[in-house]
Parts: structure tokens; sequence; C-alpha cells
């Protein structure tokens, strides 16, 4: 896969990215959800990751209009534009996404806009979904897990990179969800 970052972040080198990409690959091997969304999607290369993996529609926002260009050049250049639908939006709070119901909640981005974000994505996520959560260090790991526990979530995988944590959340109060 080809990223061109030009002014948005996100090319799978730094740690954050690459503990995501290792989540999402092990995500794979359990089933597929039916739909993905990444927030903070920068260039576009965990839903385009996502896409690829699993061959499922992935809606990717980021507040920032230069990156959802970006995000969307670069989904066209890995030939998933068709799955890929990137747009404006400021964390869960555009209308579009209040009508939404992810099995995957991607969000690379940092540990206090995560923290702020739980509980909107404890009402977004279904039942037996997950969320992948990074941008964090592994020293805001700890609070970050608590948090996401407190609102239906179990740590079900912490991938610790170069002092960058990336952790994978399950809901609570349903089976398995991936097919």
């Amino acid at each position: 896969m080809e990223i061109d970052a030009d002014q948005a972040f996100g090319t799978a080198h730094h740690a954050t990215t690459r503990g995501c990409l290792l989540a999402l690959d092990e995500l794979a091997k359990r089933g597929r959800p039916d739909l993905v969304l990444d927030i903070g999607t920068g260039t576009g290369i965990l839903a385009i990751a996502a896409a690829l993996a699993f061959d499922r529609p992935v809606i990717a926002t980021d507040n920032d209009p230069i990156a959802v260009e970006i995000a969307e050049e670069n989904a066209a250049k890995a030939g998933v534009s068709q799955s890929v639908h990137a747009f404006v939006a400021e964390g869960l709070a555009h209308p579009t996404l209040r009508r939404l119901a992810p099995d995957l909640i991607v969000a690379n981005i940092l540990a206090r806009p995560l923290y702020d974000l739980a509980p909107a994505m404890a009402r977004a996520v279904q039942p037996g979904g997950y969320v992948l959560l990074s941008g964090i260090t592994e020293n805001q790991a700890w609070a970050t897990t608590a948090r996401y526990a407190s609102l239906g979530f179990d740590l079900e995988k912490r991938i610790l990179l170069d002092g960058w944590a990336a952790l994978l959340l399950g809901r609570r109060n349903a089976s398995t969800l991936f097919d």
C-alpha cells in the first residue's frame, strides 16, 4: 500500500499506526465487521487497511478538510475508493455518524480526545463490537483503558511499540459479533 502523507498524518512509520495495523490484522483473523468507522483518518491509511482486510465499507472522518481530500486520493490509489467514504466531521457529532451503528471504530488520535469521545463511542459501537484506540503513550494506556472499561468495554489486546500503545477493547453484553 502506497500512502502519500502530503499535509496529513499517517504513513505507517509511526508506532501508533503500526500498532493499529497489527490489531486490524488480528481482527481480520476473527471475522469481518459489517461497518468500520475511522475517526481522525489523516491520510486514510487505517481506513484503507480496514477496507482491504475486511472487504467492507469504511467511513473515514477527520476535522481537517485537507486530510479528508488526501484520504480520498489515497483510497483511490489503493483501489478502495468504492469502499472508503471520507468526509469532514468533528468526533462523532456529525448527523450522518449519529445514524450509523459501526461494529468497529478505529481512532488513532490523542489521549485527551479519546477520553472525551468515550461516551459517544460507547453509544455508537454495537454490543459485541470493538474500538481500536491509539495515539496514546504507554503511560496513558491505563487511564484510557479504565475510562472505556467504565463504559462497558473490556481490554482484549494491548500492543506496545516504542513507548506507544494501541488498545483493542471489546464492547460487553453480546457474544462475538463478527461472523
